[in-house]
């Protein structure tokens, strides 16, 4: 029998003990993650000599990489475990840049299951991807920075009502035009902010499918003597396509326009000089034009195995492919000649040839394969293609611009000196092709991709082979009575 005195130093003893529960949480919690912070920083690897960012926690990390480890770097391709502690934290199977995530890859959360396929970018999931959560929830479509931006689809887990949202994201939650569907077959569609909806709307357009591309053509007007930059684009896109063919003219053909041999001579002789079965990647050498590697791959090798060209590069092109140069240039040629087909196709210029260095080909190489997978590409019409110049200085470029291309000019942009001979009647004379003074070619307050490209920009110029042209059709039918009779 517990007496009165000794029942009320129990109750005392109990008001303390739960006075000091709130404090024994927290003290067990600061115990248990004294560990853990959110600072960003360099991890090591056991031996120290390598190292990899992080964007928390990065004093009590450290990884295995089985790939390359350059000046200190985790570098190219490869797969990363990190882990915390003794803790296995996440598998990362992809391509690491100077230590930093980046370009498509494969992650893995060790600790529960989640696992994310697509597109990163300072390692975070940047881009297009999709993400699986092991509850059975996932996600496809854009993120910004490690959070949902863009357009984007959300399954809801197995024992949610609703089924699906696809619509607009900003910063991981449904903002802007969307529709949730619910497992009854209900669709609710409208307007939402910052993940609540705003107000129903009978009906919202449909976004246009984003495709992105798997059989893919690289060829330039360069020739084999750069295949090393072409051999590079091929390499980041075979990250997500699945047959990716070079197809290089034999030797530089620069001004070429969309010139063919083969509809000349009615053949073409090619000659495979590597294939990785591996990657898919088929490297071919074609004696004739940029035009002739287009014509070839779509009806040669790519008919040969069953199955159609999704995206045409043509490039990369030493210096920019601006103004007028269109006209003339090879590697537009090439991507003209794919659009003509009505095979998407983008040409892109830009790289120093006097100054090409690996990092900035291998910068160019990822934009590139990345702009591939974007809607810009992947919703492009029928007879359309792009033309990207990319300026030189590449940690000067100020953006990028959408603009007209400069048709017209001030001054010719050539001008022919007489070497030899006067004009004398059956006498031969030599002409030589001099370049005019690039200042006095273009307007240089008008808004165009040359000025906007000697400011810096990535200018992108939107092409189409269709050159009807239709505003003048309604004037010149008018004028059809003046014209003369055939007598």
């Amino acid at each position: 029998m517990i007496r009165k005195k000794e029942f009320k130093s129990i109750w005392v003893i109990g008001i303390v003990l739960f006075q000091l529960l709130p404090i024994g949480i927290i003290v067990f919690f600061a115990f248990g993650f004294r560990n853990y912070s959110d600072q960003e920083g360099w991890m090591f690897n056991v031996e120290k000599d390598c190292k990899v960012y992080t964007h928390s926690n990065f004093q009590n990390r450290h990884f295995n990489w089985n790939g390359l480890c350059e000046n200190g770097f985790a570098q190219g391709q490869g797969r990363l475990i990190v882990y915390e502690g003794r803790r296995q934290l996440y598998q990362f199977e992809g391509e690491l840049q100077d230590g930093r995530i980046e370009g498509n890859g494969k992650w893995l959360i060790l600790s529960d299951g989640n696992y994310y396929e697509g597109a990163f970018k300072n390692g975070r999931l940047h881009g297009l991807g999709h993400y699986y959560n092991d509850d059975g929830d996932h996600y496809e479509g854009f993120y910004e920075n490690g959070l949902k931006s863009g357009w984007g689809t959300y399954w809801y887990p197995p024992e949610s009502l609703k089924l699906k949202y696809e619509g607009q994201w900003k910063n991981n939650l449904e903002n802007g035009e969307g529709r949730i569907f619910y497992r009854n077959g209900k669709i609710t569609s409208g307007v939402f902010e910052m993940g609540k909806l705003q107000s129903t709307i009978r009906k919202i357009q449909q976004p246009v499918k984003t495709k992105v591309p798997k059989n893919i053509l690289i060829t330039n007007d360069d020739g084999v003597e750069d295949l090393n930059r072409l051999k590079c684009l091929a390499e980041k896109v075979s990250q997500f396509a699945d047959v990716v063919v070079v197809a290089v003219s034999n030797q530089n053909r620069s001004g070429t326009s969309n010139n063919m041999i083969m509809a000349k001579q009615g053949y073409i002789n090619v000659k495979c000089l590597s294939a990785d079965s591996s990657k898919q990647i088929f490297i071919y050498e074609v004696q004739g034009y940029p035009a002739d590697c287009v014509i070839w791959a779509g009806l040669g090798f790519f008919q040969k195995i069953g199955k159609n060209i999704d995206l045409v590069l043509s490039g990369i092109n030493g210096g920019p492919n601006i103004g007028v140069e269109w006209f003339g240039s090879g590697t537009i040629g090439a991507a003209r000649t794919a659009a003509l087909a009505g095979i998407p196709a983008i040409a892109i210029s830009g790289i120093d040839e006097d100054k090409e260095s690996s990092e900035n080909l291998e910068r160019i190489c990822n934009w590139v394969a990345a702009m591939a997978q974007t809607p810009l590409v992947g919703q492009m019409k029928a007879f359309e293609y792009l033309t990207v110049s990319i300026p030189e200085d590449l940690d000067e470029i100020k953006g990028t611009k959408f603009l007209e291309r400069a048709v017209s000019f001030n001054n010719p942009p050539f001008y022919l000196e007489n070497k030899t001979g006067d004009g004398k009647i059956g006498e031969a004379s030599t002409w030589v092709l001099k370049e005019g003074d690039p200042a006095a070619i273009y307007d240089p307050s008008a808004v165009n991709d040359v000025n906007f490209y000697s400011d810096n920009y990535i200018v992108i110029v939107p092409m189409s082979v269709n050159e009807n042209n239709l505003g003048s059709l309604p004037r010149y039918k008018k004028l059809k009575a003046t014209l003369p009779s055939i007598n």
